[in-house]
């Protein structure tokens, strides 16, 4: 426990958590956008050669989003106040 600003006790645990979830979503943030940067460039590149083929790589990376987003409101509710 540590004495936050207003002089109320704040457990140093849950704001440990929120700053590993808040530095977690900015990484997939980030690596989604090297993926989409990615995934462009080798489409116009695929599209100019006349050898486009679409992929289906994005389904994973929504599973991974939609557990992670679920993991996420599962704390958010059960986060202790």
């Amino acid at each position: 426990m540590i004495i936050g600003k207003s002089g109320t006790l704040t457990d140093v645990s849950t704001h440990y958590a929120s700053s590993f979830l808040g530095v977690a979503l900015v990484l997939v943030g980030m690596g989604l956008g090297i993926y989409a940067l990615k995934n462009y460039l080798d489409a116009n590149q695929a599209i100019k050669n006349g050898t486009y083929m679409p992929k289906n790589s994005i389904y994973s990376a929504v599973v991974g989003l939609l557990i992670f987003g679920v993991v996420i409101v599962a704390y958010l509710i059960f986060l202790p106040l």
